[in-house]
């Protein structure tokens, strides 16, 4: 059964249930696997068989439903995308807001935008859609552009390494109103609570009621500002927000105690009591101000792996211009310039070394703490740190093309996306506060027909209870702030998580299939096995061993440019073998080689060969089929015309792969190997690192038929490959997992790269994602948790029974 997707642009949804029944419309549909529809981004993402139904039977199921429906343009080649920090964003549902503003901009293909992150992440056509016009919509929203930059084939150049935005001017005011709040809030609860206070009863109540006043009015107005002017913004885009339920409550408590202060005698000729909330009013906003503060310490903890890697490199760099040296800011650095790096400083850019040697701290980069050998010739990365050389290197990647700027636009691309499990999440979120509201009206009205004196300062409280401890961004925060943690740790122990998807289906897996070449093993032929024996000639020593069979050999071999000769010099090299001098070097293509090296006439080549040339290789056949039956290619040495020995090579298992494979198997995962090999090799490979099973002799195009065999039968795959040929399974799988060097991490086709060429990632790699998940299911859990017994418990369920009550500043507190 074949597969495809699509993504629908939706209208007509008018709350979260229109979108549930669009998504039930969806899945009833014969043909179609999965479906999810995201209500602030008025989108529904369909998995579907092409073959028994077609994007346009389902544009005409919605339609009958009485909503609207149509293709959603795809992000294609000449697609920009815009990482947007956006200022002002005080709950879960003000990114809801700003998601469904930029998503029904025509040209833009999607949008998404993390509270936690402060960051929105827009793809976008050029042609129908300017940055300005991304700006105008957010401020429209009510909110501020911190920063803005545009990635893409189409961006300009001029725009740089992303911009770090300064948090320093919200958190400041943040902290500048909650200190305001704290301050005056000491005369408030002093002067509320003449109980506690003897010297306050001297005051008369007239006086004390408007030093309450006096007090409580600044922070009503000035540290709760932040509350009525986002209330007031939501109002206007006629929803409802956290700041919503704070501002009525305060405003409540405040104005009514503002009617006492002003209007005495209309409560005492009613027989109502003289009951201020000033205390309760003040408490509340300085109480939720701190919890803000508090979050927003926790949101730029979980970012501070992008703050850091934004941050490595230097803002200025000594370049080398008409042969002086000058000190420029690394935005102005050109491709090609020599730019010289001293110790300690990290380097400014991409680009090879070009004089010197030294050491290089690339733990940014690939997560390992042993500095790597560097001289001419070598590449080094921007943000790595020179340990004690000074360098000279021509720059070749600048700005927005260097490996941590593409590190960063990953991270932040993935710190932007939503998780499938968000989807509750936000659900409830986008209804929440109505409900809330809803909630508090009607406990209110009940403590006010029905409860017990005084009944109106008992519904005031009940009210005003009910609106401030509701806590909506609990739940708005519960998944981007574990994928934001979980995607920075992974950047810093170089493992690149590319979207949220890959924490669910990376968490849940079954299965890991590994690539051979180049993932499993080393990707290139090293000696393994030597044989050898004595050779009685007069003009060959008495004996001559493996060691003289290697080095006459890799001689000869070093002349030539064939892999496995290659693989041969590299050998005798290693072995610390001194090569005579060679002279008459021949090539036959194909075959092998002849050369007269030292006082010896030399042949290596293969079998056939040997045998062309007249040379007798029985005495060597056993051992040559014994070695070529574990997958091994037989090189075959003779020296002054008879056979001196052979010498074996295979790609040999990375020294980590035995070690990757058991934490795996550990972690209740089977592990199976796609190769391209012949049965004989795999099979060795597979018994070395004891797998769960092989696949031999396949076909790079045919790996995703295994891949898709593998889930039909209900398992949750992941693809381990190199980023290239295995293009076609990483799709297909359930995760794809692309290897690295460090510096090729643009691997389109993986859901997650490993920055590192190192099998202990892949394990690593699984237990993050599994542990980020646990980490988003236990946030959600005590969300909804909280949220389910605070708000009954704010209402009064507990009166009747034992006469507990609870203070809008505990709720405040609560919250």
């Amino acid at each position: 059964m074949s597969s495809e997707k699509t993504t629908l642009r939706l209208s007509g949804l008018n709350c979260a249930v229109c979108a549930s029944r669009v998504e039930d419309t969806l899945k009833g549909i014969a043909g179609v696997k999965d479906a999810a529809v995201n209500f602030a981004a008025s989108i529904a993402v369909v998995h579907f068989d092409p073959e028994q139904v077609d994007v346009q039977d389902m544009i005409e199921a919605i339609k009958a439903q009485g909503y609207g429906a149509e293709p959603a343009e795809p992000v294609t080649p000449d697609s920009l995308t815009a990482v947007i920090e956006i200022g002002g964003m005080s709950c879960v549902n003000c990114a809801n807001r700003i998601e469904k503003a930029l998503s029904e901009m025509p040209g833009v293909v999607d949008a998404t935008v993390n509270f936690a992150a402060s960051r929105a992440v827009v793809h976008f056509h050029p042609s129908d859609v300017r940055p300005e016009d991304l700006k105008q919509v957010v401020a429209d929203a009510g909110y501020s552009v911190v920063s803005l930059n545009i990635q893409g084939s189409g961006a300009s150049t001029q725009q740089a390494l992303p911009e770090v935005p300064d948090p320093d001017t919200e958190a400041k005011e943040l902290k500048r109103r909650l200190l305001t709040g704290a301050v005056l809030a000491v005369p408030v609860f002093i002067f509320s609570m003449p109980g506690l206070f003897p010297a306050v009863k001297a005051i008369s109540w007239n006086i004390r009621a408007f030093l309450l006043l006096a007090f409580a009015l600044p922070v009503q107005f000035y540290v709760g500002w932040p509350f009525l002017k986002n209330a007031w913004i939501a109002a206007r885009h006629r929803s409802a927000d956290m700041n919503t339920l704070v501002a009525v409550g305060t405003l409540s408590a405040f104005l009514y105690s503002l009617f006492i202060t002003l209007f005495p005698r209309v409560f005492t000729e009613a027989g109502l009591p003289l009951h201020l909330y000033y205390d309760s009013a003040t408490m509340i906003i300085v109480f939720v101000l701190l919890g803000r503060w508090l979050e927003r310490r926790a949101r730029d903890q979980a970012a501070g792996a992008i703050t850091k890697l934004l941050t490595l490199t230097p803002a200025t760099a000594t370049v080398i211009r008409e042969d002086r040296e000058q000190e420029v800011p690394v935005s102005e650095i050109m491709v090609g310039e020599g730019v010289k790096v001293g110790p300690s400083q990290a380097f400014p850019v991409d680009g090879t070394v070009l004089e010197g040697e030294t050491e290089v701290d690339e733990s940014m980069l690939t997560g390992e703490s042993a500095a790597v050998k560097k001289g001419p010739g070598d590449r080094v990365i921007a943000g790595t740190l020179n340990q004690w050389g000074v360098v000279i290197i021509r720059a070749e990647k600048v700005g927005a093309d260097t490996v941590i700027a593409e590190i960063v636009r990953v991270v932040q691309e993935a710190q932007g996306s939503k998780a499938a499990i968000q989807r509750l999440a936000d659900r409830v979120a986008s209804v929440f506060v109505p409900v809330v509201i809803t909630a508090a009206v009607i406990s209110g009205a009940i403590w006010y027909f029905a409860g017990p004196e005084p009944q109106v300062t008992n519904a005031l409280v009940t009210f005003v209870t009910v609106m401030v401890i509701a806590c909506p961004c609990a739940m708005g925060l519960a998944t981007p702030a574990a994928v934001m943690a979980g995607t920075g740790r992974g950047a810093e122990e170089g493992i690149l998580i590319k979207d949220a998807r890959a924490v669910e289906q990376g968490a849940g897996l079954s299965v890991v299939v590994f690539d051979k070449t180049g993932t499993l093993t080393y990707g290139k032929p090293t000696v393994t096995d030597i044989k050898g024996c004595e050779i009685q000639d007069r003009d060959a020593p008495e004996s001559f061993d493996t060691q003289d069979i290697l080095r006459l050999a890799g001689a000869v071999e070093a002349l030539s440019e064939h892999p496995l000769a290659e693989a041969v010099a590299e050998g005798a090299i290693d072995a610390g073998l001194h090569f005579p001098e060679v002279n008459d070097f021949r090539s036959v293509p194909g075959k092998g080689v002849t050369a007269r090296a030292g006082d010896y006439d030399v042949t290596v080549g293969t079998r056939i060969f040997l045998k062309e040339s007249g040379i007798d290789t029985g005495s060597f056949a056993d051992a040559a089929e014994r070695l070529s039956s574990q997958g091994k290619t037989v090189v075959w040495v003779a020296v002054n015309g008879s056979v001196a020995g052979i010498i074996a090579l295979a790609d040999s298992i990375r020294k980590e792969a035995p070690q990757a494979v058991s934490r795996l198997r550990d972690m209740g995962i089977k592990v199976m190997m796609l190769t391209g090999d012949n049965e004989a090799t795999a099979r060795t490979v597979a018994e070395r690192l004891g797998l769960d099973g092989f696949e031999a002799q396949v076909l790079p195009a045919e790996k995703a038929s295994h891949i898709k065999r593998l889930q039909d039968q209900g398992k949750r795959v992941a693809m381990v490959g190199d980023g290239v040929n295995d293009a076609p399974a990483l799709v297909q799988a359930d995760v794809g997992i692309a290897m690295g060097t460090g510096t090729d991490i643009a691997m389109d086709a993986a859901d997650i790269g490993l920055m590192r060429e190192d099998l202990m990632a892949v394990p690593q790699a699984i237990e993050l994602v599994k542990a980020t998940l646990r980490i988003i299911r236990q946030n959600l859990f005590w969300a909804f948790a909280y949220n389910t017994l605070a708000i009954p418990v704010a209402a009064g369920v507990l009166y009747p029974l034992w006469e507990i009550r609870l203070s809008p500043v505990f709720a405040a507190a609560a919250m």
